[in-house]
């Protein structure tokens, strides 16, 4: 296994430090940080792990939720932090074969920005493929967003 994967608590130096990272683009749903985070953690329900390279280097953090079907499928999330994006598919693809072993699951989708280019190469390079558009899924800044679902089968990675 080259990559860890370690379940975290939000009160987390690294962990913060990415959040201010990414905050901009999700603040803007909530009415502050705090909301965010807690409603983050709701979600995930126990599911969120930070990621660690084989240097050990803190290198993003990985959240499941949205948990189906007596956990047939759940919804699949990541965060890079800023100069480690190079690690998001190889530790991606680990972290999904993990995640179908462990929890027998068939089906794991994400949601993605149609504009956000890079996420959706990386998604395709880990496997996941583009099921459906979601036309003004959310709005963001007083825009409408299309969004599109990516999902991967167990049976295409392991």
């Amino acid at each position: 296994m080259k990559y860890k994967f370690k379940p975290i608590i939000i009160k987390d130096k690294e962990l913060q430090e990415l959040f201010d990272q990414v905050k901009e683009f999700f603040l803007s749903d909530y009415d502050d940080e705090k909301t965010f985070l807690d409603e983050l953690l709701n979600e995930c329900m126990g599911h969120f792990y930070k990621v660690y390279n084989e240097k050990n280097e803190f290198i993003g953090c990985i959240f499941l939720n949205d948990w189906q079907g007596y956990y047939h499928s759940c919804e699949f999330n990541a965060f890079a932090k800023r100069g480690y994006s190079k690690y998001t598919i190889p530790a991606g693809k680990e972290f999904l074969k993990n995640i179908f072993e462990q929890y027998k699951l068939t089906k794991v989708k994400t949601t993605v920005d149609i504009e956000n280019k890079a996420a959706i190469y990386a998604l395709k390079k880990t496997g996941f493929k583009e099921e459906a558009l979601l036309k003004q899924e959310i709005k963001r800044q007083n825009r409408l967003i299309d969004r599109y679902i990516y999902s991967i089968f167990s049976s295409d990675i392991l």
